[in-house]
């Protein structure tokens, strides 16, 4: 899981994908690291969450998405997510940076 430095849109051309979204504010749920460039990655695993390791993220809550084709998805920077092919797929994504997506103008959020 990680959020991007920019706007993303992405286009469903065929099969079908599950986003899993959370808005800027579950960061301190989600465990994101200090150091990244364009995207920033967490240290938490949501396909298998230990407890021990990562407490927070049983308080974090999630948007479910599932994507078909013909629609689009357009997350703005800053939001959290992971993909997951539920089928054969192809997708088409694009991103407009954000040159304020930088890593103080994160603190906080």
């Amino acid at each position: 899981m990680h959020r991007d430095g920019g706007t993303g849109f992405l286009g469903q051309v065929f099969g079908k994908k599950k986003l899993r979204i959370y808005s800027p504010d579950q960061s301190e749920y989600l465990y994101p690291k200090k150091a990244y460039n364009i995207a920033q990655p967490c240290w938490v695993d949501i396909v298998e969450p230990t407890e021990e390791t990562f407490p927070n993220y049983a308080q974090a809550k999630p948007i479910e998405v599932i994507l078909l084709p013909g629609e689009m998805l357009i997350q703005p920077t800053g939001w959290f997510h992971s993909v997951y092919a539920l089928d054969p797929v192809m997708s088409v994504s694009y991103f407009v940076i954000d040159e304020a997506f930088r890593p103080t103008a994160l603190e906080g959020v």
